[in-house]
């Protein structure tokens, strides 16, 4: 059974330094977790910008901030991670997106504040802009292609598109199909001109919307 006080206070930042490195080394323990809808559950985006202000604030410093970023990680996947409670959804897709997000956070390198502010930046842009998609998929017109990455490996990119609001944003992942008849399937060229003919029609990238509002 989890321990809800503990898992309040780790969300909240709220625990010690060394019980967050306790939980994290015994993370492959399923009874430390809660399974029932776990994303859905603990996600908050205001959480995570908590954590980066805090860390900002030098309330905590990068080591916390990192291994906060990989346990709050867990809890919210630890539905999929370990009941394999997974859908080829594109509210699916941003799941996974947010917790790319988290475990790249969680690799977090501290340099120098001014150069930290500016990456943490970066963080709370992509963190906005994926929790502004997941929240209002709805609203969007979803297009997919299937393409190669760099390195060779099949990949997948899916355009999100706004028309009310003018915005829109492409998500990239490998290892994803999406359910049938959900969004449009086009051939990755296609969606490449998509892409050239919303800037041509003053649609926003979301980054860039959310940086002028930061």
């Amino acid at each position: 059974m989890y321990n809800k006080n503990l898992y309040n206070k780790m969300i909240n930042c709220e625990c010690s330094f060394d019980e967050l490195v306790k939980f994290s080394v015994n993370m492959s323990v399923k009874k430390d977790f809660d399974f029932n809808d776990s994303f859905n559950k603990y996600y908050n985006l205001d959480k995570i910008l908590m954590a980066i202000e805090k860390y900002l604030n030098k309330t905590i410093n990068a080591e916390y901030l990192t291994y906060w970023a990989n346990v709050y990680n867990w809890i919210l996947m630890a539905s999929y991670f370990f009941n394999d409670n997974y859908s080829n959804s594109f509210k699916q897709l941003l799941r996974n997106s947010i917790s790319w997000e988290l475990d790249a956070l969680s690799f977090f390198d501290s340099e120098n504040i001014k150069q930290d502010t500016i990456n943490l930046n970066k963080f709370i842009v992509e963190f906005k802009v994926l929790d502004y998609l997941y929240n209002r998929i709805n609203n969007f017109m979803i297009y997919y292609a299937f393409c190669k990455d760099e390195f060779g490996e099949n990949q997948i990119k899916a355009l999100f598109i706004d028309e009310k609001n003018k915005i829109f944003h492409v998500v990239e992942t490998d290892n994803f199909i999406p359910e049938k008849n959900v969004g449009t399937k086009i051939e990755i060229d296609e969606l490449k001109e998509k892409v050239l003919n919303l800037s041509k029609q003053k649609f926003k990238k979301m980054k860039l919307f959310f940086k002028k509002k930061s």
